[in-house]
């Protein structure tokens, strides 16, 4: 037995002495360091990490999901009561130091999920199914993804050069102090396809020269082509041809936009100037209506710091004047309240002469942000908007064929306002709870027949309405 075992434990050390030996031979890998996060600074106080495997570059992560929650009257029986909107922002900005300065990339995209009538500016089953998000109107129910920014930016000489789809160099107001989803007055929210280069020249001094490409929100659908009749002896102007006749050509070049702007511990100021050509005809007449004018857009804008009302208060004043350009003063198509929708263009025509009349119009912005204590911030807006079509601008023709609750047709000269306040509080680090007020009139210079709720023929004037919300958000 003894010898067995000696046997035994022989064999067993002379196995573990070869494995030992074998496994000394094999290749060793050693545990990979650990690339802790680190955090970098984006300027302006922002800040995020640096990505893994890179030296420098810095990727900052930012957004916010709302849910609002509206009120407001009903034109119609086929109008909702209330509105609810939940909606997301997701900003991803990431820059690198290089050799040239700064190399920056930046996408921003809003999500929006509606339901209900999420916006009291209108009215009829028209368009109580939508909202606008990101310049996109978007239907009830529908969960839309909409690319508001996509843009790169890098240094050149003493400033820098942006190229992609931004907010318009054009923009002074912003949209950080109202809530509804469209501007209220002005240039509030607007985004272009663009390729600028900002200068740089000290003490907070800035210029901007670019071209920029707004043409999803021209205005060329609704161009209206109006000729004269005597009815009762008196010269009128009326509905000739169909609105879809008289279109915009192609343009020559995209829009021309420039600025000036000083940032200082005061405030800022801002003088913008755009350009565009419109060039129009009317294929379908025997004699077509052609021609081509020079639109242009100026803003003139202020914001000075109020510290008396707290640190980062503000008020601001704006103020837009345009001719052949009305997107620049925060239209689109139309302008709808209650039962008036009233047709927007950037050009009226008249059949008989074949002459083109630019719209004219302006809009006035005024704006105030109190912050009144830590947790607490007020903003109080005002904006008024007038457009006319000179001797152009008053048809009072009812077109059977437009919907029922907005029966007015040809270019009606129009002005529109709105006021309102709103309050946010915090209640803990990135959660605020808000409620807003906004009334809002339209005035389309005149009467205007329409039909109501019950099939009864009317008509009245200047329209008004007042939306009410609540609002749940959370920034990341």
């Amino acid at each position: 037995m003894k010898l067995v075992k000696s046997l035994l434990l022989g064999s067993a050390a002379g196995l573990m002495a070869v494995t030992g030996s074998m496994a000394a031979d094999l290749p060793s890998r050693k545990a990979a360091p650990v690339d802790y996060v680190r955090v970098c600074s984006g300027g302006a106080g922002h800040t995020g990490f640096v990505v893994p495997g890179s030296a420098d570059n810095c990727l900052m992560i930012s957004g916010r999901v709302r849910a609002d929650y509206l009120v407001g009257k009903r034109f119609s029986k086929a109008d909702d009561a209330y509105g609810i909107l939940a909606s997301s922002r997701l900003n991803l900005d990431y820059r690198q130091q290089t050799g040239i300065g700064t190399v920056r990339a930046y996408v921003r995209l809003d999500m929006s999920n509606p339901s209900g009538r999420p916006d009291f500016f209108f009215a009829g089953n028209t368009s109580r199914n939508s909202v606008t998000l990101g310049g996109a109107t978007l239907a009830t129910g529908t969960v839309a993804v909409v690319m508001s920014r996509a843009f790169i930016q890098f240094g050149l000489g003493s400033g820098f050069v942006t190229a992609g789809r931004s907010a318009s160099f054009f923009e002074y107001y912003g949209e950080d102090m109202f809530w509804s989803g469209r501007a209220i007055s002005g240039t509030q929210g607007s985004n272009a396809n663009v390729l600028a280069y900002t200068a740089n020249f000290g003490g907070g001094f800035t210029g901007t020269l670019g071209i920029e490409d707004r043409s999803v929100s021209d205005l060329a659908s609704n161009a209206r082509a109006l000729g004269v009749a005597v009815v009762a002896g008196v010269p009128q102007p009326v509905l000739a041809v169909a609105n879809t006749n008289l279109l915009y050509q192609g343009r020559p070049y995209p829009d021309l936009v420039g600025n000036l702007r000083l940032s200082q511990g005061w405030g800022s100021a801002m003088f913008a100037a755009a350009l565009r050509n419109v060039s129009v005809t009317n294929y379908s007449l025997a004699a077509p209506i052609t021609g081509s004018k020079t639109g242009f857009a100026l803003l003139g804008g202020v914001s000075m710091n109020t510290p008396a009302l707290g640190a980062g208060s503000a008020i601001v004043f704006e103020g837009t004047y345009t001719r052949g350009m009305l997107n620049y003063i925060g239209l689109g198509s139309s302008v709808r309240q209650g039962y008036a929708n009233v047709a927007v263009a950037d050009f009226a025509s008249d059949v008989g002469t074949g002459r083109i009349n630019l719209s004219e119009g302006y809009s006035l912005v005024a704006a105030l942000r109190a912050v009144w204590t830590p947790t607490l911030r007020q903003h109080v807006f005002f904006g008024y908007t007038n457009v006319s079509y000179g001797s152009l601008g008053n048809a009072p023709v009812v077109d059977a064929a437009l919907p029922t609750l907005s029966a007015i047709t040809g270019l009606r000269s129009f002005s529109k306002f709105e006021i309102g306040t709103n309050f946010l509080y915090t209640i803990a680090p990135g959660l605020n709870l808000g409620v807003e007020v906004i009334y809002q009139n339209v005035d389309p210079r005149g009467r205007f027949t329409y039909t109501n709720a019950n099939n009864v023929a009317s008509s009245t004037s200047s329209q008004s309405a007042v939306e009410g919300r609540f609002r749940i958000q959370r920034d990341f």
